[in-house]
């Protein structure tokens, strides 16, 4: 014999939405859901002499189902320069996260990125991280740099030419909501 059991709405004991677990559901390591920014114009950014800067709509913005979630960070950045050294990393909602430990007056950054002197290449980097945020409010995940000189390109080669050297792509952050 078959039931169907049909409902408008399910409360958990105080009257607000129910989690996975509340439902006996057991979610633990499965991608609850996934948010992807492709960015595909090109910015150059202006960051002097180690100053950190923002990257102009290298952002992304999830909002976890739960505390106890972790959100994957995995991000491809296609950037240039003409000789210098970057050095990058992400903050969530204006904390700095995934970066190396502190030691004198060295950048605490989560990748190094070194250019060779031809301008007319694009250098691919890839960033993971795991983040632990404990929240259920929304997250916004921005790409900063620090950097030895004045410009860094994203999406272009350093020259930009407009011939068969000049190039143009496209970056990517993806935020995977993992159940905790």
């Amino acid at each position: 014999m078959s039931s169907i059991i049909k409902v408008n709405t399910i409360q958990n004991a105080s009257g607000g939405t129910p989690t996975a677990s509340d439902l006996g559901l057991n979610v633990s390591g499965s991608v609850l859901q996934v948010v992807q920014t492709v960015i595909s114009d090109a910015v150059t950014v202006s960051a002097p002499n180690g100053t950190a800067a923002s990257v102009s709509g290298f952002s992304a913005t999830i909002t976890p189902l739960s505390t106890s979630s972790k959100i994957l960070l995995k991000s491809l950045l296609n950037c240039s320069a003409p000789s210098t050294t970057y050095g990058g990393f992400f903050k969530r909602n204006g904390t700095t996260i995934g970066v190396g430990t502190a030691s004198g007056s060295r950048q605490q950054v989560s990748f190094g990125m070194a250019f060779p002197v031809d301008a007319n290449q694009i250098h691919t980097f890839g960033v993971e991280y795991l983040d632990s945020p404990a929240s259920t409010s929304a997250l916004t995940y921005q790409l900063w740099i620090n950097n030895d000189n004045t410009l860094a390109h994203f999406n272009r080669s350093a020259n930009d030419y407009n011939n068969a050297t000049g190039k143009r792509c496209i970056s990517t952050i993806t935020l995977f909501e993992i159940g905790g």
